[in-house]
């Protein structure tokens, strides 16, 4: 099934399940937009390359109760 996002500067159209190519068109109101198609796990790795630097950051700010407290979840 397709889906799309509509963003400020593009438009992203991909599969619900993010398998296959994720098509970008940038300005798509402009003439002189560009679309490009990207594997989607590309994507999904660089959001992820992204939380993980944000959870790794935030985790070395924690104090030892928060740690803890994030450990017996």
């Amino acid at each position: 099934m397709a889906h799309s996002y509509y963003g400020k500067s593009a438009h992203f159209f991909f599969n619900g399940d993010f398998s296959g190519e994720v098509t970008i068109i940038s300005n798509p109101l402009e003439i002189d937009s560009v679309e490009i198609k990207v594997d989607a796990q590309d994507i999904l790795d660089l959001v992820a390359r992204h939380l993980r630097a944000e959870l790794i950051e935030n985790i070395e700010q924690m104090d030892t109760k928060e740690i803890l407290k994030l450990i017996s979840r």
